[in-house]
């Protein structure tokens, strides 16, 4: 009878570990690097110094293995994230810039996964700010391309008790 209790016992605390898991889902967000401000056109490359620093980034990022890479379809953009989408061994999603959210909205319904989005200076603050509402950053300036935004939403699913979501976000400068 207690083998019987005992195993009961250990089953027990088997399905409960089982119906308890915790998924992350994180995000790290980036604008373009140094654009050729010389440049009248709509698409302008990278100057040397975004180049610089689009290989710096590059190096902070080396060591996660991103789900998915998402970019605007500006040179500018996609040069920022080519060398990490490369080592990631993964194709460029490719977003418009005015339709993040419904790209945000998408990403949201995973439950786990880590996303690396390249965007604007205009659009990235208000993604950020709709993954963490509490978030109080105003804007980027023109010129200003150090910033990278690490968003982890920790999903926390408990059976019979709701759910639970914990939402950091961290910002990190980084130079060339």
């Amino acid at each position: 009878m207690k083998k019987i209790i005992l195993i009961g016992l250990v089953l027990s605390v088997i399905f409960s570990c089982a119906e308890e898991t915790q998924q992350d889902l994180r995000f790290i967000l980036v604008r373009h690097a140094e654009k050729d401000l010389n440049d009248a056109g709509e698409d302008p490359e990278l100057t040397e110094q975004g180049s610089l620093r689009a290989m710096k980034l590059n190096q902070i990022l080396d060591t996660i293995a991103f789900d998915g890479i998402l970019s605007t379809k500006y040179k500018r953009n996609i040069a920022t994230v080519t060398s990490i989408a490369q080592k990631n061994n993964s194709a460029i999603e490719i977003y418009e810039w005015y339709e993040w959210e419904p790209m945000l909205d998408s990403l949201l319904k995973i439950s786990e996964g880590t996303w690396l989005i390249c965007g604007h200076g205009d659009n990235l603050i208000p993604m950020a700010k709709k993954l963490v509402d509490t978030f109080t950053y105003d804007t980027l300036s023109h010129n200003e391309y150090n910033k990278l935004f690490e968003i982890t939403i920790n999903n926390q699913l408990k059976s019979n008790k709701g759910s639970q979501s914990q939402k950091q976000i961290i910002v990190h400068d980084f130079e060339p």
